[in-house]
């Protein structure tokens, strides 16, 4: 009995103790604005409790994400008119849901103001000029600007309704391209070409004024020309050319005389190309045989030396020949001379 006692006691203890920690589960939820029963149901959208994560500028986001789960993202978004790309790249799994808002911090299926499309969602944070009232008597007469909305956070959701997923996604801006806002009221205060065409369009007096004025320039260009190019029309003789040049005969010859020129580009090539390719075999074989060239060249070399020796010593032969005759003449002639004088001398 005492045990008994003491286990119910037990029981009543951890009972109260769970209700208690149930209870401050309760207030936590309903403080950060979450629906408890919602929560429980579906277990894996208690992230929607957290807090939402804010991306910066060309910043990589990588997450994974179970089946039914939701992630909420935010941005801060400039001053400027501008132009917000949120583009997801998926890894691996099913491609989820992309939902966007500027008022609700996290859009779901049934709440939402942006849908992505292809892993892309779109936000333009502009405000365009309305340009129903242009031309009217009450209209403002100043062109109206492009401005950005009062919202400074772009929220977007995640949602892999489909399936469990992996993926990336960077949000990146762009600028935003300014429509043209033109009316006649506009018109009067612009200047350039729009304003001077509408001045020139505005009657048909106007009209016939400024193509009077068109043909008289003409015609003082065409002067002008004449004078400089000293009374030769260049434009006829030059469309006379072109005429005979686009002739078929001469088309015809264009070609034969181009189809020669390339046989004869051919040919060249041809004959250079063998006889680079005779020469690279030449040095080839003159590099294999570099031995035997070298070999030759030595034997060469000590014929002239051989033949440069004989020579020589044939030319000092010749050169003792002369000396020893030139001594036998001047000697006998010497001894003539002796026998000469003696006769007279008796």
């Amino acid at each position: 009995r005492e045990a008994d006692v003491e286990l119910t006691a037990h029981e009543k203890e951890a009972s109260a103790r769970l209700r208690d920690e149930i209870a401050a589960a309760e207030k936590q939820l309903l403080a950060s604005g979450v629906d408890y029963n919602n929560s429980v149901a579906n277990p894996l959208h208690a992230d929607a409790g957290s807090r939402i994560r804010p991306v910066k500028q060309d910043e990589d986001v990588l997450e994974t994400l179970k089946m039914r789960e939701i992630k909420n993202f935010k941005v801060a978004l400039p001053t400027r008119p501008a132009v917000l790309t949120i583009t997801l790249t998926k890894s691996a799994g099913v491609a989820p849901f992309l939902w966007g808002s500027t008022q609700t911090k996290r859009p779901t299926n049934t709440d939402n103001e942006f849908k992505g499309k292809e892993d892309k969602l779109v936000y333009e944070h502009a405000i365009t000029p309305s340009t129903e009232n242009d031309g009217e008597e009450g209209a403002d007469p100043e062109p109206k600007k492009v401005v950005a909305p009062s919202c400074r956070e772009f929220y977007f959701a995640v949602d892999a309704s489909r399936g469990e997923v992996t993926f990336k996604l960077v949000a990146t801006f762009g600028s935003i391209k300014m429509p043209d806002v033109f009316s006649p009221k506009v018109a009067k205060t612009r200047h350039g070409w729009e304003a001077r065409l509408a001045e020139v369009t505005k009657t048909a007096q106007t009209r016939e004024e400024f193509e009077e004025k068109l043909q008289a320039m003409q015609l003082r260009r065409k002067q002008k020309l004449e004078e400089v190019s000293r009374g030769q029309n260049f434009l006829e003789k030059n469309q006379m050319r072109l005429a005979l040049e686009t002739s078929p005969p001469q088309r015809l010859a264009k070609l034969q005389k181009r189809a020669i020129l390339a046989s004869h580009r051919r040919e060249v090539t041809s004959q250079t190309r063998q006889r680079l390719d005779e020469e690279k075999e030449l040095r080839h074989v003159e590099w294999m045989s570099r031995a035997d060239n070298k070999r030759r060249e030595r034997e060469e070399q000590e014929l002239r030396r051989a033949t440069e020796l004989q020579t020589e010593a044939r030319h000092k032969a010749w050169l003792s020949s002369m000396v020893i005759f030139r001594e036998d003449c001047d000697g006998t002639l010497d001894g003539a001379t002796l026998g000469v004088g003696q006769a007279e001398t008796g």
